[in-house]
């Protein structure tokens, strides 16, 4: 069994869409992620040394959201795995991202692209 490190509703601004004028202002982007690790050491040390940082971790996280420019919110979500992947303790994690506000004609509350991956 594996245990979860759960993040929910981490919104940082960012500069996401795919035509240029979507682009030039910041929009805010909402994630949630399951980041799967072994919990079982930790909650026995209450050492966080034992564990995944969640605090330096969300940090990383919006760091990233915030920096550049991206066209598709699959690459972001891509980045965020990736980022999250490289810690120790982490065996696989599940990245979310959510857009709010499109600039499309239908009313949508907004469109989320979720991403599994496994710890390389």
């Amino acid at each position: 069994m594996t245990d979860l490190i759960r993040i929910r509703g981490l919104r940082a601004k960012t500069r996401i869409g795919v035509p240029g004028e979507e682009r030039a202002v910041e929009q805010v982007v909402v994630i949630d992620i399951d980041i799967r690790a072994d919990l079982w050491r930790p909650g026995e040390t209450d050492e966080l040394e034992d564990t995944l940082d969640y605090d330096s971790t969300i940090s990383e996280v919006v760091a990233l959201v915030r920096s550049g420019e991206r066209k598709l919110l699959e690459h972001l979500a891509e980045e965020i795995g990736a980022l999250i992947s490289r810690h120790e303790y982490v065996k696989g994690v599940t990245v979310e991202v959510a857009k709010e506000n499109l600039p499309v004609d239908e009313d949508v509350d907004s469109v989320v692209v979720r991403i599994e991956r496994p710890r390389t």
